[in-house]
């Protein structure tokens, strides 16, 4: 046999197949077996009894016939994330009885489980060509596997075609009963605004006209008390709109709308609601504010995961933003193991401003930094920590760079948070990004293809061109890796990183 990779029935499996096609019975085949090979890929052979290196054996999640070749069986079986840690070079099928029908192998896969930083859900098919697919039981439990992505598709499809074909004949069917008080049913309409029928329904017409001859009534009865009211309404949407803060525009807007509230005009009504459902912090003069969720958990708490952004540039006002999480948040996932609930807090108030590749102002400031129980943030940095890469190989690196260097990133700013924990950001400008992965993610790239000396005037300066190009990668880094720096200690005085001089006096005080 030339093929590589193949599956065999087994001389148990060939003789259960013949004596259920001889006696006109089934074989259930029903669980499938995974297996290492002993450490290095098997050959099937249809003597054996068992997996060489058996790691896993469940139910079948599928056993059905190729809807091309109708002599072939394809049985599936789907491994959930939360298994794993070991290669895959064998597959096993066996009966009810637990014998081994057939075997085969296959190309060599690892399958990482989640606390190794990876995971992933994983099918295994095996495809077996008998002579007599009758004699073989095609019917799994659904209760006791997992679904694949492709079979829930089917279903769906299948379900949706016999929806439609029901919905299509209740369409074309007229065979409904009259609706009545207490029943559901086919009703006839009316425009009468006069009627007593308990039988017809209302049409929008004949709603719209008894709520203008209502409100109509309503507004000539209660004109004198609308006004007597008007005085006071305005006034408490007078302190509203104090409160709010609201632009002298703004204020007039609303006052104008509560005249319109009070002379019954619905259109007021729905302007008002409108405006407060649309109004943004920045129509009051007043300060956005962005909140952003970072997700670690799942991952090694003995690494760091990066977290960037780029600070608005000085046309604003100052910019912050803030870091933090609750110490005993995430203690039902257990990241530090079982029974462990002062897990870790962290506050980290940051200000700064950014301008790309400089001109302004560049910046950022650790306020307030204040870690509970253990240590979570590391390389707080303006220029973000990061490795080097080429763009496409075109030009030499970013000031002489090698690729695969530690380096600051000029455009972006960032910090790295301990694997395994949830984390919260507050700021007031948006975009936020952070990265799972442990291997490497672009923040930013550049390529330039300079050019030559540019001077007109004797005043001007003289500019340079260098062609170059840089890509700027984000990356995790294990906890103890010195890239990272030291841990930081709790400063809860503002500013007391950069001026911890201002408040000597006061310590030793």
């Amino acid at each position: 046999m030339n093929e590589k990779f193949y599956a065999v029935l087994t001389h148990q499996g060939t003789a259960k197949l013949a004596n259920a096609i001889a006696l006109g019975t089934q074989l259930k085949i029903t669980q499938m077996a995974v297996g290492d090979g002993g450490g290095s890929l098997p050959l099937p052979e249809a003597s054996q009894t068992q997996l060489i290196g058996e790691r896993r054996r469940a139910a079948l999640n599928s056993l059905s016939l190729d809807p091309i070749n109708t002599h072939q069986l394809i049985a599936e079986q789907v491994i959930p994330e939360t298994e794993g840690g070991w290669w895959i070079r064998e597959i096993g099928l066996f009966d009810s009885d637990d014998t081994l029908i057939a075997l085969a192998n296959c190309p060599e896969t690892y399958k990482p489980q989640l606390q190794q930083g990876s995971g992933r859900t994983q099918t295994s098919r095996m495809i077996l060509i008998v002579s007599s697919t009758a004699a073989v039981t095609l019917k799994i439990d659904p209760a006791v596997v997992l679904a694949t992505r492709q079979y829930v598709d089917d279903k769906v499809i299948e379900v949706k075609v016999y929806a439609d074909k029901l919905l299509s004949a209740h369409e074309k069917s007229r065979n409904h009963p009259d609706a009545s008080k207490t029943e559901k049913g086919f009703v006839t309409l009316s425009s009468a605004t006069d009627s007593d029928s308990e039988t017809a329904a209302a049409t929008p017409k004949a709603v719209k006209t008894a709520y203008q001859l209502a409100r109509d009534a309503n507004n000539n009865a209660n004109s004198k008390l609308a006004k007597e009211q008007n005085g006071a309404d305005i006034l408490n949407k007078s302190l509203f709109i104090k409160n709010l803060g609201l632009t002298a525009a703004a204020s007039m807007s609303v006052g104008t709308t509560a005249n319109t509230l009070m002379k019954g005009d619905d259109t007021g009504v729905v302007r008002l609601d409108n405006w407060q459902k649309t109004v943004k912090a920045k129509d009051l003069d007043g300060e956005p504010r962005y909140t952003t969720t970072i997700d670690f958990t799942g991952l090694s708490t003995e690494r760091y995961y990066p977290v960037w952004w780029q600070n608005p540039a000085n046309a604003g006002a100052n910019s912050w933003l803030t870091i933090h999480r609750p110490y005993h948040y995430d203690g039902h996932k257990n990241p530090f193991g079982a029974g462990v609930t002062h897990l870790a807090g962290l506050l980290v108030q940051l200000e700064g401003g950014d301008c790309g590749w400089g001109g302004d102002a560049h910046y950022l400031t650790i306020k307030r930094l204040h870690q509970s129980y253990r240590k979570t943030v590391k390389a707080i940095r303006f220029r973000m920590l990061s490795v080097v890469r080429p763009v496409d190989g075109n030009y030499p690196l970013h000031t002489g760079y090698t690729a695969g260097a530690v380096a600051d990133c000029p455009t972006r700013s960032g910090c790295y948070l301990r694997g395994g924990l949830t984390y919260f950001v507050t700021s007031n400008f948006g975009g936020i990004f952070s990265s799972r992965e442990e291997g490497k993610v672009e923040m930013s790239r550049h390529t330039t293809a300079g050019g030559g000396k540019t001077k007109t005037k004797v005043e001007d300066a003289v500019h340079i061109g260098v062609a170059f190009e840089v890509r700027y990668m984000a990356k995790s880094f294990a906890a103890s890796d010195p890239n990272l720096g030291d841990d930081y200690e709790d400063a809860t005085l503002p500013y007391s990183l950069d001026y911890d001089k201002r408040y000597e006096a006061k310590k030793g005080s």
